[in-house]
């Protein structure tokens, strides 16, 4: 049920670390609603190492019935894999990020709900990072109604600095599938990534969802059942950020 963290580090170190450095050839994953616990608080800055921190993982299987992917999970893990789906309802912030992390089919089902942001967010700096710096060769996006949840820090007036949850991941290609009914907020923000053809027909498109200077559509198509380009949650009477595809 908890992944505990290691209580004597200094101010700002966070130490999970039950399983770093070892050699996993195959890790099932069935715990049904694991969390990762915070015992050392927040600091200014925070370097986290979680259960898996530079472990070799040959394949990762998630099992039936099982809820969430545990924050930091397998962040700074080595993982090679050929196709993976994870259609549960939550994938906590950092669960598979890393550049060790190679996934040749991403697909992120069509049961997940939230991308929750990390315990570790401030006011002016929000973290998700679910899949950070990893490498995907092709992302299948079909979650029906996924969203961004910041409520870790509520974002005020100095909310600048967003991580979406593909930051600076490296995705060779992607697709939406056609069941999906909103795309959620940051997105595929500041990620490497590029589509051949993107057709977006569902109601809303979330803030900054598709924005960054490294990401490459050929052909787009907004489609006539997009009602909506929502607002971020850092917008105020002042400034309001939009920025679907901006950059």
């Amino acid at each position: 049920k908890k992944l505990l963290e290691f209580p004597g580090g200094p101010s700002g170190y966070h130490y999970w670390c039950q399983f770093s450095q070892t050699s996993v050839g195959t890790l099932s994953f069935d715990s049904l609603s694991m969390e990762t616990e915070h015992g050392q608080g927040r600091s200014y800055i925070n370097y986290a190492y979680g259960a898996f921190y530079q472990a070799k993982i040959g394949e990762l299987e998630i099992g039936a019935g099982v809820q969430k992917i545990p924050e930091y999970f397998l962040d700074q893990a080595s993982l090679t894999q050929e196709k993976l789906s994870i259609d549960i309802p939550e994938i906590g912030a950092y669960g598979l990020s890393g550049a060790n992390i190679s996934i040749g089919t991403l697909t992120i089902g069509a049961d997940v709900l939230t991308f929750p942001e990390s315990y570790y967010s401030d006011e002016n700096y929000h973290y998700w990072d679910q899949f950070a710096g990893c490498r995907v060769e092709k992302l299948v996006y079909g979650a029906v109604a996924a969203s961004v949840v910041n409520d870790k820090y509520g974002m005020g007036y100095g909310s600048i600095y967003f991580q979406g949850p593909f930051r600076n991941a490296e995705i060779t290609s992607f697709s939406v599938e056609e069941n999906v009914s909103c795309i959620p907020d940051y997105l595929l923000y500041e990620a490497k990534a590029h589509a051949d053809e993107l057709d977006l027909n569902m109601p809303v498109i979330g803030a900054m969802a598709f924005m960054g200077e490294n990401i490459t559509i050929d052909s787009l198509t907004i489609g006539e059942g997009v009602e909506a380009f929502s607002e971020s949650a850092a917008s105020s009477s002042s400034s309001l950020f939009l920025k679907q595809f901006s950059e």
